[in-house]
């Protein structure tokens, strides 16, 4: 068999692998803000506490790569805190779920790009509609709910 053909044929099977591996939500991770490298992620509208979703960026901070999202940067890939049903309050440093669990982390005024980061609202108890979600990485360097709050639904 001629050497290049035996080449586009296995580029083609890689490239039809990939395609059926994220369609089955499937996702690389190449960020600090998670360990490890691949994901199973599920829709937003799906999501339970512990699951991992992959989104854009609801709001432009953090130097993402570049990717597929509409402002030109890479989905940002995070493990769901709180899911749809639950009450979370947004503090300085941290985030409660149902006063029973608390997420904290060190939180900066701006990102590696000098950006001034948003704040969700502070000190107020949210229940969060369906298909809504707050996410977490435990990088403190990580742009997730801290800085944007809920994301999914109608918000």
């Amino acid at each position: 068999m001629n050497k290049n053909l035996l080449l586009s044929i296995c580029a083609g099977a890689v490239a039809l692998t990939s395609a059926a591996l994220f369609a089955s939500g499937w996702r690389i991770n190449v960020s600090q803000s998670l360990p490890g490298w691949i994901y199973k992620t599920v829709p937003i509208e799906q999501a339970r506490p512990s699951d991992y979703v992959s989104f854009c960026r609801p709001v432009p901070i953090g130097n993402i790569p570049r990717g597929i999202c509409p402002d030109g940067t890479m989905p940002l890939l995070k493990r769901v805190i709180a899911a749809s049903g639950d009450e979370v309050r947004f503090g300085r440093n941290m985030i409660e779920v149902g006063e029973r669990q608390v997420f904290r982390a060190i939180t900066v005024e701006r990102d590696s790009r000098g950006t001034l980061l948003p704040r969700p609202l502070l000190d107020e108890w949210v229940r969060l509609a369906q298909g809504q979600v707050v996410v977490w990485a435990d990088h403190n360097s990580s742009v997730d709910s801290r800085y944007f709050g809920v994301i999914g639904g109608a918000q």
